[in-house]
């Protein structure tokens, strides 16, 4: 086993994979490459031995190295694997431990196998103090280059009843892959709990301590997890700066690193519908065009519609937020579920989502009853529906529908609300409206269609109607 590793990257989430590996005896040797990160009083407080570049950490280390990346996805990965790959030797393997693109990864593995070097794709969730205290990790790449990263990875890992909450789920940029899809499903997750707190504040005038305890209470129902304890938290923040409550003073034109969008892009190619995470992209997108916003389309929305009570609002957010929250995991199972054999084998559902179990952000009641539902149902990999997730919807479908519809005559826009709705109310016999844009389509593009006998159907040959 390995007790010495290589770290390229001392940000945040450096720092915190740094602090776990010394809590675990793991010899760390470091290189920063920015000279203002390096010489931070937080890095010198780790008391790592710092390199003074990749050649020289590639020197320090035993053969058979290992050595991981905490640098941010894109240019600065190939960048720190141009200057240090020279300096490595066959059989040693690298970690990207950043939220890079699957493809990336997979073109990075490539040009690495070309010099006799493993590149292990590594999500990593938790964010820095959860990957002090201990992160889930899922990892993707060659089997060896695993069987020798993984004792290390499993001893920093978080613990779920003792279980070490880290993985492999296949060949190539698996563990990319799957950090993707979760961060998509985290995607939706935080937007819905954000139109809930519109609602509770724009709506209902809620003070900020009372959307707080109504947050704070969704710890009794489905929803449960890390996302809605630190929306409790942050509903009712004071502002260090001020009088009232930081969430009034934050800008919201909100920002994204990327990996929604393409678990949404992913999705459209593989031809898995997943709405509540493309509304999450496309509301902040949205909200960073403030220029474009800023001007209302009307003076005022209606109130006509707007029956709720207060009271009614607040005991209805945490079943609401259980049916959106299952049917973002209910997305991201199928989105997974859809790769084939890209990675060597059908992604493990089951086992990925015991991954998310401790230490991840999307970690709490939904992910720990879900991991028992695949395993006890067995569920087929082309069909990941369960009846667990069916069932936490169904008993939740009424409460989404009544605070849509109270944020649509407010005129809140609620997209993560109305978007997992639509999506929830698509399932079951009743035909969906698609059926005729497959009439309209056809009539203008003659591009035919089934018919319910399983004929090939044309509007034309309907003929003139009189």
């Amino acid at each position: 086993m390995n007790d010495e590793i290589g770290l390229i990257g001392l940000g945040p989430m450096g720092r915190g994979l740094a602090a776990a590996m010394q809590s675990h005896g793991i010899h760390v040797r470091a290189w920063e490459p920015s000279p203002e990160i390096r010489n931070s009083p937080e890095v010198t407080a780790l008391g790592i031995a710092n390199a003074n570049g990749a050649e020289d950490l590639a020197r320090g280390l035993k053969p058979n190295r290992i050595i991981l990346l905490m640098v941010r996805s894109g240019t600065p990965v190939d960048d720190c694997l141009a200057a240090l790959t020279p300096h490595l030797s066959p059989h040693d393997v690298v970690i990207d431990a950043g939220n890079s693109h699957p493809q990336d990864t997979e073109r990075r593995q490539a040009l690495l196998h070309e010099s006799g070097l493993a590149l292990m794709g590594l999500g990593v969730s938790g964010g820095p103090s959860g990957a002090r205290r201990g992160p889930a990790l899922m990892a993707g790449g060659p089997l060896d280059a695993w069987n020798r990263t993984g004792p290390v990875l499993k001893r920093i890992a978080a613990r779920f009843n003792g279980e070490p909450c880290v993985d492999r789920f296949g060949a190539g940029a698996a563990g990319h892959y799957v950090k993707m899809v979760h961060n998509g499903i985290e995607y939706a997750v935080m937007q819905a709990l954000a139109d809930l707190h519109a609602l509770l504040t724009q709506g209902c005038g809620l003070a900020a301590n009372q959307v707080g305890e109504i947050f704070a209470r969704m710890e009794q129902s489905p929803a449960a997890g890390f996302l809605t304890q630190i929306a409790a938290e942050a509903a009712a923040y004071p502002d260090p700066e001020g009088t009232g409550f930081l969430v009034d003073a934050v800008d919201d034109r909100a920002a994204q690193n990327g990996t929604g969008a393409w678990s949404v892009t992913a999705a459209s190619e593989a031809g898995v519908a997943v709405p509540s995470i493309a509304a999450a992209v496309d509301f902040r997108t949205f909200s960073a065009n403030a220029l474009f916003r800023r001007r209302a389309i009307t003076k005022a929305a209606s109130a006509g519609g707007a029956s709720l009570a207060v009271g009614d609002v607040g005991s209805l957010a945490a079943s609401a937020m259980s049916a959106v929250s299952a049917a973002s995991f209910q997305q991201g199972l199928a989105l997974l579920s859809h790769t084939g054999d890209r990675f060597g084998a059908p992604l493990p559902l089951c086992r990925i989502v015991r991954v998310w179990r401790a230490g991840s952000i999307l970690q709490g009641r939904m992910t720990e009853e879900l991991a028992q539902a695949l395993q006890d149902e067995s569920t087929p990999p082309d069909n990941p529906r369960t009846r667990y997730l069916d069932a936490v919807a169904a008993e939740g479908l009424d409460a989404l529908r009544q605070l849509t519809v109270f944020g649509i005559s407010a005129g809140i826009p609620v997209p993560g609300l109305s978007t997992s709705l639509a999506y929830l109310d698509g399932f079951g016999d009743r035909p969906l409206s698609t059926r005729f844009v497959q009439m309209l389509r056809d009539r203008f593009g003659e591009h035919g269609f089934r018919r319910l006998d399983g004929t090939l159907g044309h509007v034309p040959s309907l003929g003139n109607a009189s």
